[in-house]
């Protein structure tokens, strides 16, 4: 997850990084909403900000999701995320590719079939603004 942050920038020849820990800046409340259970991160991630304000977070986290299995026993697992609160006029979730990066996925058990991410706008009856949110879909099927 990146954003910039105008308010983390500065000018310095010698520095144009550090790591700071993310309970010391701004994070968006961008959280994944059809979580059966979630854990607390893995090992708590440093935030990576440029002299830019540019931030680069990468969290670790376990997620657990429902998924389906139709009769040729493939498997679909989704998880949506968004912005609790931020409408679109705050935080536009901007796709940096339309499929998931697993290079680093290893299973025993299943392997990946299919994987991709759409990211939709939805008004609430509540608001009158915009909602975005990013709907990560992967395919699996038992290994054999």
């Amino acid at each position: 997850m990146n954003w910039t942050d105008p308010r983390l920038t500065w000018k310095s020849e010698k520095f144009q990084e550090i790591h700071l820990p993310i309970d010391d800046i701004w994070m968006p409340d961008v959280i994944a909403y059809n979580l059966l259970e979630a854990e607390d991160y893995l090992i708590k991630p440093l935030a990576v900000v440029y002299s830019n304000g540019f931030v680069l977070v990468i969290p670790s986290k376990k997620y657990v999701v429902r998924c389906t299995e139709d009769k040729d026993h493939l498997y679909t697992c989704t998880i949506t995320f968004g912005s609790w609160t931020y409408s679109n006029k705050d935080i536009d979730l901007v796709l940096s590719s339309d499929q998931l990066d697993l290079d680093l996925y290893e299973n025993k058990d299943f392997e990946i079939v299919d994987s991709d991410v759409v990211r939709t706008e939805k008004k609430y009856s509540c608001c009158p603004e915009l909602y975005i949110s990013l709907k990560y879909t992967i395919q699996l099927r038992r290994k054999v």
